[in-house]
């Protein structure tokens, strides 16, 4: 794994191209986005708890980074939010590139690269 606050180590993992290329398919998350809502609401429920349990870790981590002086002090709703926006921007970057991986390979390491360097802006 990288070096690096926790965040950041979870974002150059999370958007590389050895998790794109995963023959296991990689993260859940970036895989069945699209399924869990075509689903029943149980699918629902368990995706979304999935989601929950994301974005309360990142949530945590972007207190205890503000906590610490590394990331400027948050309230519990800004970290929230930059949980969520967090989230988002990795599962629909893996996504895209995943999408475009076989056929256009250096769009899909760009969009990786990208996301990597802006996830935690």
């Amino acid at each position: 794994m990288p070096a690096g606050p926790p965040l950041r180590r979870v974002v150059e993992d999370y958007l590389s191209a050895e998790h794109r290329d995963a023959p296991d398919g990689g993260c859940p998350s970036a895989s069945l986005v699209i399924d869990a809502g075509r689903h029943t609401e149980e699918v629902q429920r368990s995706y979304a708890a999935g989601v929950e349990g994301y974005l309360a870790g990142f949530a945590g981590e972007f207190a205890r980074e503000g906590e610490s002086g590394e990331g400027g002090a948050v309230t519990s709703r800004e970290a929230r939010e930059r949980a969520v926006l967090l989230l988002s921007r990795m599962v629909g970057a893996m996504v895209l590139a995943r999408a475009v991986r076989h056929v256009e390979p250096e769009l899909s390491d760009e969009i990786l690269r990208t996301c990597r360097a802006h996830a935690l802006d």
